[in-house]
C-alpha cells in the first residue's frame, strides 16, 4: 500500500522532486508548438529544394563547362537541403511519439488516481497481500511505459549519402520529365533571365578557328532536349 500511496504524495521527498519540473499540460503544449515549428521548417526547405533544382536545370540548359559545373553545385545543394528535410522529419517523428506517450501517461495517471481512491476505501477490508500484488503490477506497468517512451524517442541518426553518379542520374531525370521540369521552372520565373557563359565572361566572345567536331549520341540527345524545352 505504501508504494501505491507514494505515487500520489505519500512520501514527501519524491513528490517534491517530481513537482520541480513542468507539468503534463505544459510539456504537451511545448511538444505541440515545436512540432508545428518543425512542420514549417520542412515546408520552407522543400521550397528551397525546388528552387535549387530549377537553377540546376537552367544552368545546364545554358551549356558550357562553367554552367554545367554550376548546375551540379545547385543540385548538390538541393540534395543537402533534402537531407535536412529528412533529419527534420525524423526529429518531428520522435517528438510526436513522445507526445503520444505523454498523453498516454496522463491517462495512466488519472487511472492510478482512481485506483488509489478505491484502494484507500478497501484497505480495511482487503487482504494486504493482494493490495501489494496490485501495487507491484502497477509499478511494473509504469516501468514498461517508461521504457517504451525512451525507445520511441531515441534519435535514429539517419543520414543520406549522395555520389556524383546519383546527381547525374537525377539531372537526366529532371531534363527528361516535362512535368517535373515545368513544376521546378515555375517556382522561380526569374531564372529564365540568367546570363549565358559568354555574357559572364567577355573573353569567351573571341572567335576561334572553325572546327568540326563529330557529334556523339550524348550531344544529339542534349540537342533534342533543348529543342523540347524551347517548344
Amino acid at each position: 500500500m505504501s508504494s501505491l500511496l507514494g505515487l500520489f504524495g505519500g512520501s514527501g521527498g519524491g513528490q517534491a522532486k517530481r513537482n520541480s519540473g513542468p507539468d503534463t499540460s505544459s510539456a504537451l503544449e511545448q511538444l505541440s508548438s515545436h512540432i508545428e515549428t518543425l512542420d514549417k521548417k520542412s515546408e520552407h526547405l522543400t521550397k528551397i529544394v525546388l528552387q535549387e533544382k530549377a537553377k540546376a536545370v537552367e544552368f545546364h540548359k545554358k551549356g558550357g563547362k562553367v554552367n554545367k559545373s554550376r548546375a551540379m553545385q545547385h543540385l548538390k545543394q538541393a540534395k543537402a537541403y533534402e537531407q535536412q528535410i529528412e533529419q527534420t522529419e525524423n526529429m518531428r517523428g520522435n517528438l510526436f511519439a513522445q507526445k503520444m506517450a505523454l498523453e498516454s501517461q496522463a491517462t495512466n495517471q488519472a487511472t492510478l488516481k482512481v485506483m488509489h481512491t478505491s484502494a484507500t476505501a478497501m484497505k480495511n477490508s482487503m487482504d494486504v497481500n493482494k493490495v501489494e500484488d496490485m501495487v507491484a503490477d502497477v509499478e511494473e506497468l509504469v516501468d514498461q511505459s517508461r521504457e517504451v517512451t525512451e525507445a520511441l524517442t531515441r534519435d535514429m541518426g539517419l543520414g543520406v549519402q549522395v555520389d556524383q553518379d546519383e546527381l547525374d542520374a537525377e539531372m537526366e531525370e529532371l531534363l527528361n520529365d516535362p512535368g517535373d521540369l515545368a513544376e521546378i521552372e515555375g517556382t522561380n520565373p526569374a531564372l529564365n533571365d540568367l546570363p549565358s557563359t559568354q555574357d559572364l565572361n567577355p573573353l569567351l566572345n573571341i572567335p576561334s578557328a572553325p572546327t568540326k567536331t563529330p557529334t556523339t549520341a550524348e550531344d544529339d540527345e542534349l540537342a533534342e532536349l533543348q529543342m523540347f524545352a524551347a517548344t
